[in-house]
């Protein structure tokens, strides 16, 4: 297989995954509104529970620009190899198109409910001021506290969001080009990660902006840019398939969300000592080299999705706390797998909130497909000839027995990437 065919291929394996990709920005996404709820927990006992649990905003933001940058990456490959200015304000006004409008109501209406409140002139003022500032949705780099949050909190989340996009284009054609030279990209993956273990934590307490809004700025900067490399990185790995199986050997998506995820998944793990942070990252490629291969139960328990990554983190916690704490023992190493097991809770509840969301969202599909089901069968339209909804967990589209062969269907039944294959191979 050419690298050229082979890149497409994954392109569309990948694709296939995206659905549970972004199940996995709406996991970080609950995080993120989970800590927004500060102050509203009745009792002492629940305060103490969110504290401890679910005010992990931080991580969240930080895992979401991960998956941004991977998502970016992915689907974006092509047009950033060939950038031009066409496809740089294509692609910014795709993304802000909707963005931006939604953005200024939102202002316009904090604005409108804080002059509602009577304030006084000065503040009037000043208010005005921060509306003014966040127009060009540029306050995420000033380094002046209540200037960065301009009116609202949310207002910087955007504002960070829109000076990624104003970068996105850039960042992903210097990582795109790079596509025949897997050494170079590769060092520029680990120099990105150096950096973040490096400056997100034992060198925090030196830097002007520490705890700002543009120093956590700079680090979703550098997170992004890690999943843009990476996503470069993973469509140009030469992986042989496993024809018979109908999959890759080393899945696409998951992986990448896997190694990037070592990186925040305590947080700022510099933050907490590069031995133990380095520790972790080695426990990890080990863990991707041993169950990512299709070689039993052990495998289908650790599959790279969300279960699995959860799976490999709890495993994974258990394991660096065994080591650290009963051969290290000191006291910042400690802290470390306290930390973890916050995170780990942290996720698993945003993961149960997502999903009891996902669980109503297919009762009302199924619901309305049983109705749509009736009301063609009333008006004498029952069915196509030849034609399955293939109604899976994940609502793949309608798969025409006519044109592929019954043992591919049952495969993509147990693999829905086995039906790409197959599409592949007879094209």
């Amino acid at each position: 297989m050419s690298k050229k065919s082979f890149i497409a291929q994954e392109r569309r394996n990948m694709k296939v995954k995206a659905k549970s990709f972004e199940a996995w920005k709406v996991i970080m996404i609950t995080l993120v509104f989970l800590s927004y709820c500060v102050g509203m927990m009745p009792g002492e006992k629940a305060q103490a529970v969110y504290d401890k649990y679910l005010d992990n905003g931080i991580f969240g933001m930080a895992f979401f620009f991960v998956l941004v940058g991977f998502g970016i990456g992915i689907h974006y490959h092509k047009k950033f190899i060939n950038l031009n200015k066409k496809n740089y304000l294509e692609f910014l006004g795709k993304k802000l198109g909707i963005l931006y409008p939604l953005y200024m109501i939102m202002q316009t209406v904090f604005l409108i409910l804080a002059l509602c409140s009577h304030p006084g002139s000065q503040e009037i003022k000043t208010l005005i001021v921060k509306y003014i500032i966040s127009i060009p949705m540029l306050q995420a780099m000033i380094p002046k506290a209540g200037y960065y949050m301009a009116l609202n909190p949310v207002s910087w989340f955007v504002s960070a969001i829109f000076l990624i996009y104003l970068l996105a284009p850039v960042i992903g054609m210097l990582a795109a080009r790079m596509k025949r030279d897997l050494k170079r990209s590769g060092l520029v993956i680990a120099g990105l990660i150096a950096v973040y273990i490096i400056v997100a934590g034992p060198l925090a307490d030196a830097m002007v902006l520490k705890h700002d809004m543009p120093y956590l700025f700079l680090m979703n900067l550098i997170l992004f840019c890690i999943g843009v490399w990476l996503a470069n990185f993973r469509l140009n790995i030469r992986i042989e398939t496993d024809r018979s199986a109908g999959r890759n050997l080393l899945t696409g998506a998951e992986l990448v969300v896997l190694v990037a995820a070592v990186l925040i998944y305590l947080g700022t793990v510099g933050k907490y000592g590069i031995p133990a942070a380095l520790l972790r990252l080695l426990l990890y490629v080990l863990i991707v080299m041993v169950f990512s291969y299709d070689g039993g139960m052990i495998s289908h328990i650790f599959t790279l999705s969300p279960f699995g990554i959860l799976s490999s983190m709890v495993f994974d916690f258990y394991l660096t706390q065994y080591f650290v704490i009963r051969y290290i023992g000191t006291p910042i190493q400690k802290r470390f797998g306290e930390s973890s097991k916050d995170i780990v809770v942290s996720i698993i509840l945003a993961y149960i909130i997502n999903w009891c969301i996902v669980l109503v969202i297919k009762v009302i599909k199924k619901i309305y497909r049983k109705l749509r089901y009736r009301v063609s069968s009333f008006a004498g339209d029952l069915g196509a000839d030849g034609v399955v909804d293939d109604y899976l967990d994940d609502g793949y589209e309608e798969i025409d027995q006519t044109n592929i062969n019954t043992e591919a269907y049952d495969r993509s039944r147990l693999d829905p990437m086995a039906v790409e294959i197959t599409e592949t191979e007879d094209e």
